[in-house]
């Protein structure tokens, strides 16, 4: 339950991210040979990216992604995994729109 005077938001997961959580399953999974890592670790993310709608502008801001129309934020889980989220405050939601590993290239971070 809410604390009275937050504002209660939605986690929604768009294609990207969804895709990549995926990804990262059968990395683990198939490469690593570890399925039950692979199980735990994507079950840890969901859950992570499903709070990140408690407190989602407190997120440090990307300003290489934001622009008039978005203000992207970031939040990261175990120093390993970066979130790239967008507020709709009209819609009270957290939308996720991407997730990737932090040893990724950051320049690729523009195409998403």
């Amino acid at each position: 339950m809410p604390k009275a005077g937050r504002t209660v938001y939605q986690t929604v997961w768009n294609k990207t991210p969804q895709k990549r959580l995926k990804q990262i399953h059968d990395y683990i999974k198939y490469k690593k040979l570890e399925p039950l890592s692979a199980e735990r670790l994507t079950n840890e993310l969901i859950s992570f990216g499903d709070k990140l709608c408690i407190s989602p502008g407190s997120r440090l801001i990307i300003k290489e992604l934001s622009n008039d129309r978005f203000t992207y934020r970031t939040a990261t889980y175990k120093k390993v995994y970066r979130f790239i989220f967008r507020i709709n405050e009209k819609r009270r939601q957290v939308i996720i729109t991407n997730l990737f590993h932090n040893k990724r290239d950051p320049a690729r971070l523009r195409k998403y």
